[in-house]
């Protein structure tokens, strides 16, 4: 599909229809188009099928055509017309068809469906799909019964309720989609209802239809007012009814779905921030030694040095490198390498003060920010550094030893000129004492700063 140019959200769909488990991962429209393929299947089963179609291939059947009812879709008709251009297709295509029409024509779909028929009367009433969680209120037995009646009739899954307050607790505990609620009841009657849902959350998301045996025009615009969606005079035609609930359900699947489109752009907002992050994270990280990386380590100097200079507060830097890194390297492979950074890494996070910044400059070299830190503290700083270092053994593979590290010292003071004039004096001590047999602190000399 990709090398005939679909977009990707096709792809994506079709990948999903024979495996369900990326459903999740799908929006609302490709979801749709999902429900499409899928849907077309279930036609195209039937029509190689015909009167051969086994049980489960006609409840799927029966599911869509309740789906199709619901959007003035006969699936009979739907069948005849894809069974029609497949003939002409097939024409076109040199290949044989009408066999499949002929299956279709003589099936009788209606027939084979008519055991999944609820009859009311002489009317048959298609069951709505999915189901729609409606709540009846009357506080007449009788009335109530036949309106149950109905709304299970036409394939809702129907609760009940005598008087407006118990409509509430029945509302609170089981979030019902439609409300058909009579307007003159005892204790809280429809109106009082109304108000009462609209002042919640949740209650104005819900489809109110209220019943009433007074067609007053003046109480017809009291009930939109409280916040009726809809008003029906009583004794009402059920097919009148249940077309008016089917407008509202409408209203109800298009209101839900804008909502999982938002939870779904929220959802994709948080990954997207989430995922910003996460990359931001990566760009100032060493991937190794998870320290922060050279671009982060001189962003923060800059900040830190800004900081010391504004409220003339010390500030020191502490350099370091592992001794006979190349050797290491060179005798034991670079797998070993790589753990000797990540252990001497863990071992310097693990020493430094709480507002010190360590960094990975590149290679076996490190960087300590020592914000506030004059020189004899620092320098006790890159001594409990060194000593610890030095006590931990690394142990992988054949290589079992501890390694050590040599550090310089520099303190910030008048006559430097910059970031990098501290850093280099800070690089000066650290050869000086590799200079002087390596494993040991050397602190920057006054003189360095020319």
């Amino acid at each position: 599909m990709a090398d005939w140019g679909l977009p990707e959200r096709f792809q994506d769909v079709v990948m999903n229809l024979e495996d369900e488990t990326g459903e999740d991962l799908l929006d609302e429209s490709s979801m749709q188009l999902l429900q499409v393929l899928v849907d077309g299947s279930i036609i195209a089963n039937y029509c190689v099928a015909g009167r051969q179609a086994d049980p489960a291939l006609l409840e799927q059947l029966n599911l869509l055509r309740r789906r199709l009812y619901a959007c003035d879709i006969d699936l009979a008709e739907l069948c005849d017309e894809v069974v029609a251009d497949w003939v002409e297709w097939g024409a076109v295509l040199k290949l044989p068809t009408e066999d499949m029409a002929e299956r279709v024509r003589s099936a009788n779909l209606e027939q084979q469906l008519s055991g999944n028929k609820q009859l009311s009367g002489n009317r048959v009433v298609e069951p709505f799909e999915p189901p729609v969680r409606v709540l009846a209120v009357d506080d007449d037995p009788l009335s109530l019964r036949g309106l149950v009646r109905h709304l299970k009739e036409a394939g809702h899954e129907v609760h009940t309720a005598r008087n407006g307050r118990e409509a509430l607790a029945v509302t609170l505990k089981l979030r019902p989609q439609v409300i058909v609620t009579d307007l003159n009841m005892p204790d809280l009657n429809g109106l009082d209802l109304c108000m009462a849902l609209r002042r919640s959350r949740f209650g104005k998301r819900i489809y109110i239809l209220l019943l009433t045996g007074d067609s007053n025009e003046e109480l017809v615009l009291e009930g939109f007012e409280a916040g009726a969606d809809d008003f029906i005079t009583k004794p009402f035609i059920p097919r009148v009814l249940l077309a008016r609930l089917r407008a509202g359900i409408r209203l109800v699947r298009l209101q839900e779905q804008v909502e999982r489109d938002q939870e779904i752009h929220m959802k994709n907002a948080i990954q997207m921030t989430r995922l910003n992050r996460q990359l931001k994270e990566a760009a100032n990280t060493d991937f190794l030694t998870k320290l922060p990386n050279r671009r982060c380590a001189m962003a923060h100097f800059e900040r830190t040095w800004k900081h010391a200079m504004d409220t003339d507060t010390s500030i020191s830097v502490v350099a370091l490198d592992i001794d006979h890194f190349k050797r290491v390297n060179d005798d034991y492979g670079h797998d070993v390498g790589d753990v000797v950074l990540q252990e001497t890494s863990r071992v310097l996070r693990q020493s430094l003060r709480r507002q010190d910044l360590a960094a990975r400059m590149g290679g076996e070299e490190f960087l300590v920010i020592c914000p506030g830190a004059a020189i004899d503290v620092a320098t006790h700083t890159a001594e409990r550094v060194r000593s610890a270092v030095e006590e931990n053994v690394v142990e992988f593979g054949r290589f079992r030893r501890n390694v050590t590290v040599s550090v310089g010292v520099a303190e910030y003071e008048p006559g430097i000129l910059d970031i990098e004039h501290l850093i280099r004096m800070a690089d000066g001590a650290l050869y000086s004492s590799k200079e002087l047999g390596r494993n040991r602190v050397t602190i920057a000399s006054h003189s360095s700063t020319d």
